[in-house]
This record gives structure tokens, sequence and C-alpha cells, in this order.
């Protein structure tokens, strides 16, 4: 971070830095102060983002921020989603120019008009990274959770990612519509019988011919999966998609 080796011993050894410097450590690594200084609540801060307007803000804010272009990182277990904005940045420390990463991490809320305002925020700006991350329900749980941070994730430039790889993203659609299939569904909505028993029989006919052995929790996932994104599209109990079924199983 340019701080100097007696600086960074001293911390070692205790001491508590400068408001400077732990304002930059805040940013490079979304520390929480609280928890760095005194060891209160949990090591990693995340935004707080109720709905499509806060997260509208936040991706704009960055925009403006910075003169360089801002990468998106969207970490998702298939049913939730946290989203890592790594925005270029400088600071100054003893008269020096100091390049680093300002990470932000953003848990997103599921919804249609969250999914709008990332395919807007995408088409007007072209020249910003896309990424998806595939991660596990426990790490995703502790991504929520404040226990895991930016370096662990996506390394730097000297270190590969602890966890995963990750893949480019020229649209967000196919990402955010199976995070939609994948939300439970409400108590009082309304079942079609006809489509679910057909939904059933599709899904138990086609993991038997590729093969595919499912648990009941699975099963019970893909049957939703599959029964809301029919709802969605209007598709009748004869029209279902083959194609879309076998999709969800390999996603299970």
């Amino acid at each position: 971070m340019g701080a100097s080796r007696g600086a960074a011993e001293n911390m070692g050894k205790g001491n508590i830095p400068g408001p400077e410097i732990l304002k930059m450590i805040r940013k490079r690594e979304c520390i929480s102060i609280g928890w760095l200084v005194a060891g209160d609540g949990v090591p990693f801060q995340l935004e707080n983002c109720q709905g499509p307007d806060d997260l509208e803000n936040m991706l704009n804010n960055d925009v403006k921020t910075s003169n360089e272009p801002v990468s998106l990182h969207f970490f998702t277990d298939g049913q939730r989603l946290m989203l890592i904005q790594s925005v270029p940045g400088k600071y100054e420390y003893k008269e020096k120019q100091i390049p680093y990463q300002h990470y932000r991490m953003i848990p997103v809320p599921i919804a249609q008009e969250t999914a709008a305002v990332v395919r807007r925020h995408h088409m007007r700006n072209p020249d910003q990274s896309f990424h998806e991350h595939r991660i596990t329900q426990t790490q995703m749980v502790s991504l929520l959770d404040g226990q895991l941070g930016p370096y662990q994730l996506l390394g730097d430039k000297n270190n590969a990612p602890m966890l995963v790889p990750f893949r480019g993203l020229s649209s967000t659609d196919a990402l955010f519509q199976e995070l939609l299939d994948n939300q439970p569904m409400e108590q009082n909505a309304t079942i079609s019988t006809q489509l679910m028993r057909s939904v059933i029989q599709c899904v138990d006919d086609t993991a038997f011919e590729e093969g595919i052995n499912l648990s009941i929790e699975e099963r019970a996932r893909v049957y939703t999966a599959i029964y809301r994104h029919a709802q969605r599209a209007g598709v009748l109990a004869d029209q279902l998609d083959s194609n879309s079924i076998v999709t969800a199983l390999e996603l299970r």
C-alpha cells in the first residue's frame, strides 16, 4: 500500500495507524474499521442495498468517480448474488501517488427491477468488464456474513484468487434469469396443478435419460426452477422445453 516497513511492523505489534492509513485499508480490503481496530463485529463491510434505486445510485457513483473502467464481479451460488465493484483509483501517501483498487461489496436483491438496472448499466458503459463467479452455498453464506473479502475472492496482480476462477459476461440476462427461476415460491402463490405435474414428469424422465441422480433437495430445486420459468414464459404443460430442463439439471 506504499507504507514503510516500519509502519507495517508497528501495526503488527498492535499499534493503531493514522486515519489516512485506516481509510486506504478500508477501501482496498472492504475491512470494517471497528473489527480491524477493536475486533468488533465482522471482518468485511457490506453495502446496504435495499432495492433497484440503491443499486443504480451505487453503480452510477462509481462511474462518476473513476477515470478508468470499472470491473463488476458477480458472485452467485445459483440463488443469491453478491456484486463486488473494483474501481481503479489513487491515493497520496508521503507525497507519492499510490495506485490501488477500491472495492465495494454489494448484496444484490433478486428481482426483475434489479436485473433491469444492471442491464441498463451494462449498455451505457460497454467499456466496463463484467465477470461471473460460481461459488458454493457455504461460501455464499460466509460472503454474506462478512467473513470473506476481495483479496480471497479476486486475488491481486501477483496472486490468483483463493476460491474460484471466473468467466467474462457479455450479458447478465441469463444469470438473472437463472436466479429468478431459483427463488423460493411464495407461500400464497396459486399453483397450476397440471403444469406442476408435467414439470415433475419431464424432470424425472430427463434425469433418467441423462443418467443424473438427484437428491431430494436437488430434485425440489429443479422442479421449482422449471415451474417458475414456465410460468413467466407463459408455457403450457405440453410445451415444456427439454433443453431448459437439461440446463437446469446441469446447474443444480
